[in-house]
């Protein structure tokens, strides 16, 4: 009888074990996807926040405001400009 009880109760910890494994592979592999989800997300942001830098210094170029300017009869006057970097 004692046999088992104690047969019985190490069925029931080896099950509750199982079970506990399952459920934390199972949140492992829900942050996984979620890491990878906001990486993929983080690369998209960037590759954006670099092609506005690009298009930023395309048409902020010098021979594209002194061409601006020609086509609308200005005159560019070098001294007045200046260049800010970061």
């Amino acid at each position: 009888m004692v046999e088992r009880v104690l047969t019985a109760c190490i069925g029931l910890a080896t099950v509750g074990i199982a079970l506990l494994i399952l459920s934390t592979q199972f949140g492992l592999a829900s942050t996984t996807r979620t890491y990878q989800n906001l990486q993929t997300k983080i690369t998209s942001a960037s590759d954006r926040v670099t092609n506005y830098q690009q298009s930023v210094g395309e048409l902020t170029a010098s021979s594209r405001l002194a061409a601006f300017a020609q086509q609308h009869g200005l005159t560019v006057n070098d001294g007045n400009i200046k260049q800010v970097t970061k």
